[in-house]
């Protein structure tokens, strides 16, 4: 313990019981209680305050915030907060793991634990030193560290001054060289960021666990092998795959885990749920992740961390009409070959229907130009509604379509996209690695409500072959054509061809006289 205060036995009995329990340090470092729990519930809860290791982690799960009084502001710490603390006490006591994963929706008040413990680790363990990391700075050193900082000022005055903050070090005054909490972001690029710290106490912080990437885990493990250690692991559960995934499930036994809803936290405003629900809606990955706490539920997972996307659940066939007109706005898009093994497909959608209207063995980019004035044509498509992949062939294929425009007189103005390129909008940003991963799962959302494709030969085989993973920031990533077909998968012609209709964007609507703005373009002549 510090040598100073301790001055007296009155003190002295302080610091020995904030030794031995975080709940009563943060008593007297920030007086903070736990959020009271109901008359009704005491029994149950002080019976659960008994168990240990796995039946402590069983108890947890089964709390709910049904069972607590209101929570007060400044003066408790939330009941998900201290089941976590009450964790950290029996940790103490060798009642459970040392090692603690905490799998959280956003607002449940990450930073906080993780400063809290930071604080009253280095308080009662004299020469003790910390590792915290995150993948990203802004997490560590603008939201993390600043949290610090906060709580620091808010310890009495006596308490407070022991500490020395620095941008990337939190360091003790008695010995600020032997005794610190440190900051480094983890990166393929930087696995020491847990490395280096050597005492007979311990902590490993990482926040927004699901991002940090294995070597750095691995250079973890290497250094849980001596002195007192203990680790803590917080985040949303952006992936299912990784180290923290793993703390989760196959590896839960060696973890005390926790899992804590943005539902069920009185520090979460309703609003930000609703926000989520509007933007995503509540059966999606984004709710379950952001707002539930919980990690993608996305099936079988192959050892290089891919699932498949599309289930034959997921696909509503009907048989393919030679005749079918559509309705409404018309959607088109192509696929373009070379001369190579893959075939060129056009893809015509409206609201309700998607089919693959046309394909070719081989390809020149003049032959696919007309071919696709000629789809337009047939199923009354505006050029701005019409997508080319502009990758490769796809280049040469927008300036035909523009020559042959010349020719015909007519304002061919088409959509050509790289799907390789990062998202538009700030919202798929997050979400997609990019244009590619894009249309393919707002294809399967469209699909999943309803949306009906025409039958065609091995498009089903193409859509069910499509296979995604989400990387270490929790975007969505598709497996690419080369690996894919070094796994023995068919070439998603059809596929890609029927998700590039999803690429037009919601602005990118006719132009009208009521309605001037709506689309990108300087001007079109109608298709006839």
């Amino acid at each position: 313990m510090p040598t100073n205060p301790t001055t007296n036995e009155a003190n002295a009995r302080m610091y020995w019981e904030m030794e031995k329990s975080i709940i009563y340090s943060i008593s007297q470092m920030w007086g903070l209680s736990p959020q009271p729990i109901k008359e009704s519930y005491k029994a149950r809860w002080e019976l659960g305050l008994l168990l240990t290791h796995q039946d402590w982690n069983e108890f947890c799960k089964n709390v709910t915030k049904e069972w607590f009084e209101p929570y007060q502001e400044g003066l408790n710490v939330t009941w998900q907060q201290s089941l976590v603390f009450y964790g950290i006490d029996k940790s103490l006591r060798n009642e459970a793991s040392n090692r603690i994963s905490i799998v959280s929706g956003h607002g449940t008040g990450k930073s906080f634990m993780l400063s809290i413990i930071i604080l009253w680790f280095l308080f009662i363990h004299p020469d003790s030193q910390v590792a915290v990391t995150s993948p990203g700075q802004q997490q560590l050193y603008d939201v993390l560290w600043k949290e610090l900082k906060k709580w620091i000022d808010k310890m009495p005055k006596n308490m407070g001054e022991l500490y020395l903050w620095e941008s990337s070090h939190i360091r003790m005054k008695e010995s600020p060289q032997t005794w610190f909490a440190r900051a480094k972001t983890a990166s393929k690029e930087n696995t020491e960021a847990l490395a280096g710290v050597h005492a007979d106490w311990v902590l490993i912080g990482v926040d927004e666990a699901s991002g940090v990437e294995e070597p750095i885990f691995e250079t973890m493990e290497g250094a849980l092998t001596s002195g007192q250690v203990l680790v803590f692991l917080i985040g949303n559960g952006t992936r299912s795959i990784g180290y923290f995934y793993d703390t989760h499930h196959k590896d839960k036994e060696r973890w005390q885990n926790y899992s804590f809803s943005s539902l069920d936290s009185p520090k979460v405003d309703s609003k930000y749920v609703t926000a989520i629900v509007e933007k995503y809606g509540s059966d999606s990955t984004q709710y379950a992740i952001r707002v539930l706490g919980h990690f993608p539920d996305e099936g079988v997972m192959d050892d290089k961390g891919y699932v498949q996307m599309f289930n034959k659940k997921d696909l509503h066939w009907i048989d393919f009409d030679p005749n079918w007109l559509p309705i409404g706005r018309v959607i088109g898009a192509v696929d373009p070959s070379g001369e190579g093994d893959d075939k060129t497909e056009w893809a015509v959608k409206d609201r309700q229907i998607l089919a693959i209207v046309a394909e070719e063995s081989k390809s020149t980019p003049a032959g696919i130009a007309v071919k696709s004035m000629t789809v337009c044509d047939r199923f009354k498509i505006h050029p701005s509604d019409f997508l080319i992949d502009s990758f490769g062939v796809g280049a040469d294929v927008a300036m035909e379509i523009a020559l042959a425009s010349a020719q015909t007189k007519k304002a061919w103005r088409t959509y050509p996209v790289n799907v390789g390129e990062p998202c538009e909008s700030d919202d798929d940003k997050l979400q997609f690695i990019n244009k590619r991963a894009e249309m393919y799962f707002k294809l399967l959302k469209w699909c999943q409500t309803g949306g009906q494709l025409m039958r065609s030969e091995r498009f089903e085989d193409e859509l069910l072959s499509i296979r995604f993973k989400r990387t270490s920031s929790g975007r969505i990533q598709i497996m690419d054509k080369v690996q894919s077909k070094k796994l023995g998968f068919p070439s998603p012609n059809k596929a890609d061809a029927a998700a590039l209709c999803f690429l037009i964007n919601n602005y990118n609507t006719l132009r009208t006289p009521d309605n001037p703005q709506a689309n990108v373009f300087d001007r079109f002549l109608t298709v006839e």
